[in-house]
């Protein structure tokens, strides 16, 4: 019995350690890691210094964390992912970086921060805020603002800048000279740049008004045309270049459309001579002298009597109720002083500057470039003659004449 006992208490101790050796043997279940770390550092993007207390935060966000005295910084348990990291300070630019955070690895995201200031917005000079009369080109003026290496203009024909005329960065300068401007109200503003950022506009937006001085560029159709003061009238000093170019053996027609010859069918011609129009063309199908045409606007074709004041200005001796040659020097006073054939240049001295373009005749042939020029008037003789000026290489007068509407010739306008 004794020994039963014994062997009964032996196997139960036995069990027992057998039990609780299985049990400490089993391991521990592996818990899955989901997180990982961002460490990085911020330094000046010039220097290189480090920059303290610059607040880093994520987006998506995860913890926002300041800069150590070294520039260091450490975001912990970010879940894995893409991310951006942003670290800013008053006074300075943020600056960031995206980076890919893998769990259970540490992410890497060092920045450089631009530390200087934004310049001011700078404020506006001259012309004053709502000045008039301002002399076409005008010239733009504003204050220098501290730490700006550069500045943009710009001008508008509206307060809201939705079509800018004028656009301009990288100026170096505190003024501007605009060009190409009409007569009308104009709207302005500046902003000021370094290597780190750009300002504001200029606040409040100023406007003049300019008006037009004789002797100023104008622009028209994508083009710019110079002006210029003879007597009492203003004449532009190149011959119009507006509309599409069709072919010589076209005739130009109440479309809607300008349409121009070229000498020769080549555009080169216009770029140089100007158009050549057909008289109904020109005129835009009006029968009115004085009509604008295709002139710009404030401008027209002028009249037969303009034509008139024009030449004996020149020269007291034309004859402006002959029919033919008259006078005795205006022709080579109107002259170009090159590009006339066979010696036939002129002085130019009245400054209208007349090319030796051709023109196109009533049956569609080009001729007479480098030793003619003709100039439609918006007077009648008939119904199917307008009167004309033209130029010829080898005489020193004008000639008064009327010719066909349907001849193709240049056009000068005069302001109204």
């Amino acid at each position: 019995m004794k020994n039963t006992l014994q062997l009964f208490f032996f196997l139960l101790v036995l069990t027992t350690f057998l039990f609780l050796q299985s049990c400490s043997e089993k391991e521990t279940p592996t818990q899955t890691v989901t997180t990982g770390t961002i460490q990085g550092k911020v330094t000046d993007a010039i220097s290189g210094t480090a920059i303290n207390n610059a607040s880093v935060v994520t987006n998506p966000p995860t913890s926002s964390v300041l800069t150590d005295q070294n520039g260091e910084f450490t975001i912990s348990d970010v879940p894995a992912g893409t991310y951006t990291v942003t670290a800013s300070k008053i006074g300075s630019e943020d600056c960031s970086v995206t980076v890919s955070v893998v769990a259970g690895k540490t992410t890497t995201a060092n920045m450089q921060m631009n530390t200087a200031p934004a310049p001011n917005a700078p404020l506006l000079s001259s012309p004053a805020n709502g000045a008039t009369n301002i002399s076409n080109p005008p010239t733009l003026v504003w204050n220098a603002s501290s730490g700006a290496t550069s500045y943009t203009l710009q001008v508008s024909g509206d307060s809201s800048f939705t079509s800018l005329l004028f656009n301009q960065s990288g100026l170096t300068g505190t003024s501007q000279q605009v060009t190409g401007l009409g007569t009308t109200t104009y709207y302005w503003r500046v902003n000021a740049s370094n290597s780190y950022s750009t300002s504001g506009w200029s606040s409040p937006i100023w406007n003049f008004t300019t008006v037009f001085v004789c002797g100023s560029q104008i622009e028209y159709a994508g083009k710019t045309y110079n002006t210029v003061l003879i007597g009492s009238q203003c004449w532009l000093k190149e011959n119009l270049d507006v509309g599409t170019m069709i072919q010589g053996s076209q005739n130009q027609t109440n479309n809607g459309v300008i349409e121009k010859y070229c000498y020769d069918n080549d555009t080169i011609n216009c770029n140089t001579y100007g158009g050549l129009y057909q008289w109904n063309e020109a005129m835009q199908y009006s029968t009115t002298p004085g009509t604008q045409g295709i002139c710009p606007d404030g401008w027209h074709i002028p009249t037969d009597d303009e034509w008139c004041t024009l030449t004996k200005f020149i020269d007291s001796t034309v004859n402006c109720n002959a029919t033919g040659w008259s006078g005795t020097d205006c022709g080579t006073k109107m002259k170009s002083t090159e590009g006339w054939s066979g010696g036939g240049n002129g002085t130019n001295t009245s400054g209208f500057t007349a090319l030796a373009g051709g023109h196109r005749d009533n049956i569609g042939n080009f001729v007479n470039k480098n030793s003619h020029a003709g100039f439609w008037s918006s007077s009648e003789q008939f119904a199917s003659d307008s009167w004309i000026r033209n130029l010829y290489f080898g005489l020193t007068t004008i000639d008064r004449n009327a010719v066909v509407k349907v001849d193709g010739r240049s056009i000068r306008c005069v302001k109204d």
